[in-house]
């Protein structure tokens, strides 16, 4: 029975080219060398090929938190690992294209996040500043928002504790952080608005990037309640809500499981390319 394939896509940036960083980690003499720890368990590079134009990979997580049991249908079970040092290893394929930045990457939350495969090129590459992976706007949600006029008003809703991990250097959001953890309120809702003005609005480049912004803080597995943009169709119009919390560039593609890890790889890498020809006009 096949399976949905949930595929994400990003801008990568950073101090030098993801390739690059890539490239040297996998160069590490083995397995072992390529680790690096995490709370919910090591995680490291599985494969990384490069094809034409394109990287491709997988990265792993190997589950040291929990027991893994095979269970047959008909009965009975067996331990997957046996030793203190093994476990279950969750995967996540990734396809990359160094001359755009762009990056097609599998969701399994299980699995090795594509924000904290950013965080691992660095550090296993000792760098200073950090792979940067934001999210793709879906064209359709970009141009319901440049065809309107200037957006009037913006609403987001966070839980309080996403803006406090981030450690953001800002006085006035410590401030609401700070009248957030003593009046006990685990959410904090910003509102920016033009008020009653009629002409005029917010300049959408900066609007957008702030939608970008916060969906980051999302993909970084901070909760997000809330992410809308009031514009109307014309000046002096009457405001069209937006809802931008799930605006981002995807793909669900269908999967057939296999108990062939390698057979499983290319497959997933299948995916990643038919999802990148789904969107092959945006990611140029």
């Amino acid at each position: 029975m096949s399976k949905i394939l949930r595929i994400d896509f990003y801008k990568a940036s950073g101090p030098c080219e993801f390739d690059v960083a890539l490239k040297k980690i996998w160069k590490l003499p083995n397995d072992d060398a390529k680790n690096f720890p995490v709370k919910d368990g090591p995680i490291r590079i599985r494969a990384l090929e490069e094809s034409g134009d394109f990287i491709y990979g997988d990265m792993m997580r190997i589950r040291l938190d929990e027991p893994g049991i095979v269970a047959g249908i008909h009965g009975g079970t067996r331990p997957i690992a046996v030793a203190e040092d093994e476990g279950l290893g969750e995967t996540n394929a990734f396809m990359y294209h160094p001359s755009t930045g762009h990056l097609a990457y599998q969701r399994n939350r299980s699995g090795v996040s594509a924000t904290r495969t950013a965080y691992y090129a660095q550090q296993k590459n000792d760098l200073e500043k950090a792979f940067e992976f934001v999210p793709i706007l879906a064209r359709v949600a970009v141009e319901q928002l440049i065809g309107k006029a200037k957006p009037k008003r913006v609403h987001l809703r966070v839980v309080a504790g996403a803006l406090e991990q981030e450690g953001i250097q800002s006085r006035s959001l410590e401030e609401l952080i700070d009248a957030a953890h003593r009046m006990d309120s685990p959410e904090i809702e910003i509102t920016f608005s033009m008020g009653r003005r009629r002409k005029g609005g917010m300049k959408k480049d900066a609007v957008l990037q702030l939608v970008r912004n916060v969906i980051s803080l999302r993909e970084r597995g901070h909760e997000v309640k809330s992410l809308e943009v009031s514009a109307p169709d014309d000046e002096g119009g009457r405001a069209e809500l937006l809802d931008f919390l799930d605006a981002t560039l995807k793909s669900d593609i269908p999967v057939e499981p296999s108990q062939v890890i390698e057979e499983f790889y290319r497959r997933r890498i299948d995916c990643l390319k038919l999802a990148w020809q789904e969107h092959r006009q945006q990611l140029r």
